[in-house]
């Protein structure tokens, strides 16, 4: 599982994405309310879909993986119609139907 985030309690966190952030290797509290996503979603290899989640006050980062299937996918907030085009970008239409199917 590839990631560009790297957890480091002694570096200060940086966020340089899309090549490399360097995160608190913990949320804190402000992590709670404070997460916001950044970049583009991505597909991984396997074929899940996920975006990077980074709390600006701290810098803590995360990946975050959509529920599996498309329904799963629409039902996050404050994602919309091009988000799906990307994600069936990234399955190949054909993967996304056998993913949903299984």
């Amino acid at each position: 599982m590839k990631t560009i985030v790297e957890y480091d309690a002694k570096r200060r966190p940086c966020n340089r994405y899309p090549k490399k952030i360097i995160s608190p290797p913990s949320p804190n509290r402000c992590c709670l309310k404070e997460m916001r996503r950044i970049g583009e979603v991505q597909v991984e290899e396997g074929g899940l879909p996920f975006f990077y989640k980074r709390c600006p006050r701290c810098g803590y980062t995360v990946r975050e993986f959509f529920p599996k299937g498309l329904d799963g996918f629409l039902t996050l907030e404050g994602f919309g119609s091009n988000d799906v085009e990307e994600v069936l970008k990234g399955f190949g239409q054909r993967g996304l139907l056998i993913e949903l199917a299984a």
